[in-house]
Formats: C-alpha cells, sequence, structure tokens
C-alpha cells in the first residue's frame, strides 16, 4: 500500500522545509505547503484543498491529522477526514470540540488507522 504524505504549516515554507529535512531527511513527501504569499492561513483551507488537488485526492479521502483546534477547524472546513494527534499540542476534549472524528494517542496508532479505514 502506497500512502502519500503531505505536510501544510503556518510556519513559512523555508522554515517548514527545514524542520521537516531535519526530523524526517528523505521522507518522500508529495508536497510541502507552509506560509507564503497568495495563500492565506489555517484555518482557510485552501491549502489543505491545494495538497487535495495536486496530490490526486479527494478531500473526503484525505486523513488530515493535526495537533490543534485550528487544524481540526481547517480539516472540516476542507471536507476532510479530522484526526487529532494527542501527542501535539492540545487535548482530545479540545480537538474533539474543534470537530475530531477519531483522536490517535501515538504516531504508531496512525498505522493502524490507515489499515482499518
Amino acid at each position: 500500500m502506497h500512502v502519500k504524505t503531505s505536510v501544510f504549516s503556518n510556519k513559512a515554507v523555508d522554515l517548514t522545509q527545514k524542520i521537516i529535512n531535519t526530523l524526517l531527511p528523505g521522507h518522500p513527501f508529495e508536497i510541502v505547503v507552509g506560509a507564503q504569499q497568495g495563500l492565506p492561513k489555517k484555518p482557510d483551507p485552501a491549502g489543505a484543498l491545494l495538497i487535495s488537488e495536486r496530490t490526486g485526492i479527494s478531500p473526503a479521502e484525505t486523513i488530515y491529522l493535526g495537533d490543534s483546534d485550528v487544524d481540526m477547524i481547517t480539516a472540516n472546513a476542507a471536507g476532510m477526514v479530522a484526526v487529532g494527534a494527542l501527542w501535539g499540542f492540545r487535548t482530545e476534549v479540545e480537538l474533539r470540540s474543534n470537530g475530531a472524528r477519531f483522536v490517535l494517542k501515538r504516531p504508531i496508532d496512525l498505522i493502524d488507522f490507515i489499515l482499518e479505514t
């Protein structure tokens, strides 16, 4: 199974790429979207929809994994499957109250989630 992965951040695109290259060197992301002129920041869904368009995956078939209220709002505004990550910045209550349809406790849980979905 091939899973396409992308990154959408409100950090500047250059900084986002530097972080990715440091933490996940060599990972073949399909697209990396960071803050840039002409593209509104989250929670506007434009960046998420750009990723959907460029990867050829419909929003309804896209898992949007995020760790904040803004991520959950963005995912829902884009019509994506909003999945909260509890290893990030927010609590389960906050993620769910902002639209998380699912919540994962550990990064490894994403594998089972993808296989079950």
